[in-house]
């Protein structure tokens, strides 16, 4: 797939245009739900590629996506390549806009995180404000298969560098749900997770 798409630099951004591309062409038909950054991409809004154009078929898939105005992808490439020059930002007004969709007061990082990446930096908040911050966890948390057993302990640092516990006490497994109960820093949790239709009635 690189190779389709000019043997771009693996480097930001094309090293995450490149992956997320690729799991898409995986989970659908190819190149057919493209990003924004992809189509940026090929509008050269990050610069000519290094080596050679993708071939026209990707830009007429691409570049026709969810256009509405029946231009053609040589149309669109003609009228709209190329670096732009933004306008400056109206900082209040993307402050209210955020504010508006979290429903809560935004800091100072939140905001930037929208000005450079928004429909991301939205989701990445409502996922941080659902489930916390599981970036601090370990690797082999999310890798681990067949999960903890009971009197199993979980050690990592935060973003300060201060050491956290997570101490599995005991796991319970119904028909459609897992509770599991923990000591989180010492302080005693239960959480009920819900199991998908698939997964009801079969061992994790």
């Amino acid at each position: 797939m690189r190779k389709e798409l000019g043997n771009i630099w693996v480097v930001t951004p094309g090293s995450q245009i490149l992956w997320s591309t690729a799991l898409s062409n995986v989970l659908n038909d190819r190149y057919e739900k493209p990003s924004d950054d992809l189509k940026r991409l090929l509008l050269r809004r990050y610069g000519p590629f290094p080596f050679y154009d993708p071939h026209e078929w990707i830009f007429q898939k691409v570049l026709q996506s969810g256009r509405t105005d029946g231009k053609r992808w040589d149309e669109i490439l003609a009228d709209e390549a190329g670096l732009q020059e933004l306008a400056d930002e109206d900082l209040k007004a993307r402050l209210l806009q955020l504010e508006a969709q979290i429903k809560r007061p935004a800091t100072d990082e939140e905001l930037c995180m929208y000005l450079q990446f928004p429909r991301d930096a939205l989701d990445f908040i409502k996922f941080e404000e659902r489930f916390g911050q599981t970036w601090l966890l370990p690797p082999d948390v999310w890798f681990r298969k067949g999960g903890f057993p009971d009197g199993a302990r979980i050690s990592f640092a935060d973003e300060t560098g201060k050491t956290h516990n997570i101490d599995l006490i005991s796991t319970q497994r119904s028909a459609d749900s897992v509770q599991t109960s923990f000591l989180v820093d010492y302080h005693f949790q239960t959480y009920t997770t819900q199991l998908s239709k698939n997964r009801a009635g079969q061992n994790p």
